[in-house]
């Protein structure tokens, strides 16, 4: 079970995102996100809604608790986490940018799975 206690901000969309919610975003623009596709990407946070095209404001978790669609199994809590090529949670890699701390753990890919929304980068 997630428990959702998001703080959310304002931004537009670079393209249609309306089947990427609980997907990892990235600023591509000034005030304008696209899915984050790589850990090297400075992901801001988690898309909550579906902005169904170009141009339309999207809710982003900048803060605070998250739901978000795992990248594959991630099985310790307490791991930062950063988005994979398709904008999914995965482990960070040290000397890495990452978009949270992992709070509940998933089994595979495609689990909604709790982050503590907190962008930072790991150390090498």
């Amino acid at each position: 079970m997630t428990t959702e206690r998001p703080i959310c901000d304002s931004f537009i969309t670079a393209a249609d995102l309306s089947t990427k919610q609980w997907l990892v975003v990235k600023i591509s623009a000034a005030n304008t996100i696209a899915v984050a596709t790589a850990n090297t990407d400075v992901q801001i946070g988690i898309l909550q809604d579906k902005p169904a095209a170009s141009g339309r404001a999207a809710r982003v978790a900048v803060g605070g608790r998250s739901k978000a669609y795992s990248g594959g199994a991630l099985g310790t809590a307490g791991i930062s986490v950063s988005a994979d090529s398709a904008g999914k949670l995965v482990a960070t890699a040290a000397g890495t940018r990452a978009v949270g701390v992992l709070l509940t753990t998933a089994a595979g890919a495609d689990e909604l799975v709790e982050i503590l929304v907190c962008p930072h980068s790991r150390p090498a």
